[in-house]
C-alpha cells in the first residue's frame, strides 16, 4: 500500500481520486488507532486527533477533489498523503507507541 507510487490526476480524474480518498480515509483511520496508544490526556494526542478527525470527515463527505484540496489547505492530495505517511512513521522519541 505504502510502497506504490503516487498517482497524479490524469485524464481520469475520478479514478485517481477515488483512489486517493480510499488511501486518506485509511491513512487517518490509521493514525487515529496509533493515537489511541497515547495517554488522553496528552495535548499532541487531542489535538492530532481533533485534526485528523475533521480531515476524515472532509474525506468521506467531499467528492470534487478540488474543493477538498481547498478545505483541507495542505496542498495537493498527492502531498496530504504523503503527510499522512510522514505522521503515521513520526513519534515522539523514547516513546513506544507500539
Amino acid at each position: 500500500f505504502f510502497n506504490q507510487k503516487v498517482v497524479t490526476f490524469g485524464p481520469d480524474k475520478s479514478q485517481s481520486h477515488s483512489r486517493q480518498n480510499s488511501r486518506l480515509r485509511i491513512l487517518y483511520t490509521k493514525i487515529l488507532g496509533v493515537l489511541q496508544n497515547i495517554p488522553k490526556d496528552a495535548a499532541y494526542r487531542k489535538y492530532t486527533e481533533q485534526i485528523v478527525n475533521q480531515r476524515l470527515n472532509l474525506v468521506q463527505t467531499e467528492t470534487d477533489v478540488q474543493k477538498l484540496q481547498d478545505k483541507l489547505n495542505s496542498g495537493q492530495i498527492e502531498e496530504v498523503i504523503l503527510q499522512g505517511i510522514i505522521l503515521i512513521d513520526w513519534k515522539i522519541p523514547g516513546m513506544k507507541l507500539s
